[in-house]
């Protein structure tokens, strides 16, 4: 049986946690120039953002609605392939980077889509998925998500690079969702294995400083922008 999410796909509160989760955990790669392959896509919910970040993004996914909706949120930017996370149509590093989403993979298939991941990518990848062992799973055994060391073990036993790992989404959805569903420290990021969404990050080669991210700041405490003014030198004049 795939893994399943335990939370309404359409909840953007959620979607947005991850996504700050992901972008975190990658904020040491660079990125002009350099191309990301984005494994197990689904319907592109990661995507757009990662092509915003500045990677030239290239996907695939093996159900065709979930391309088909990729293609349309794409609108042509990035190449989305047809192709089973263990079976890539791609050459041995053929990518800089690759992000591998477990969500809709089968548990047997684990190690060898990590494996697989690990072929294409030259400089690093990233692994995302649903915790299993996090405690807000603990009374919820039908959730079918993966244990955080079988993953963590099935990186390390590739013995090569450093591997780091962050999760977020620390407490019940449910009990949130009903009293105040967009509280602001369920989006809280701890580098144990915790939360309930992870990602581990395998670095093949040194990370660079961390990506710039951009100010929040309120809009009125900023100035008018002055535009910049072409100085021409005059030699010989006094």
């Amino acid at each position: 049986m795939g893994q399943k999410s335990p939370l309404n796909p359409d909840d953007i509160f959620i979607r947005r946690i991850q996504n700050n989760l992901l972008h975190h955990s990658l904020a040491g790669w660079r990125r002009r120039g350099k191309m990301l392959l984005d494994i197990n896509c689904g319907g592109g919910r990661f995507l757009r953002s990662l092509w915003h970040s500045g990677f030239d993004v290239t996907a695939t996914e093996e159900n065709f609605k979930y391309r088909q909706h990729a293609a349309h949120i794409m609108k042509g930017v990035a190449e989305i392939y047809a192709a089973h996370p263990t079976h890539l149509p791609f050459e041995d590093d053929f990518f800089d980077w690759a992000v591998l989403h477990l969500e809709a993979l089968q548990k047997e298939d684990l190690e060898a889509a990590i494996k697989e991941a690990f072929r294409v990518a030259a400089h690093g990848l990233a692994v995302t998925f649903w915790n299993a062992s996090a405690p807000v799973f603990l009374f919820n055994s039908n959730m079918a998500s993966i244990k955080w060391w079988k993953v963590y073990t099935a990186i390390r036993n590739l013995n090569m690079g450093k591997i780091a790992l962050r999760s977020t989404l620390l407490f019940p959805f449910t009990f949130f969702r009903k009293r105040c569903p967009r509280l602001f420290f369920n989006a809280w990021q701890t580098p144990f294995p915790l939360g309930a969404w992870m990602v581990i990050r395998l670095d093949l080669s040194q990370r660079s400083t961390v990506t710039p991210l951009g100010l929040r700041a309120p809009f009125k405490k900023i100035g008018n922008f002055i535009p910049a003014l072409e100085y021409r030198s005059q030699r010989g004049r006094s």
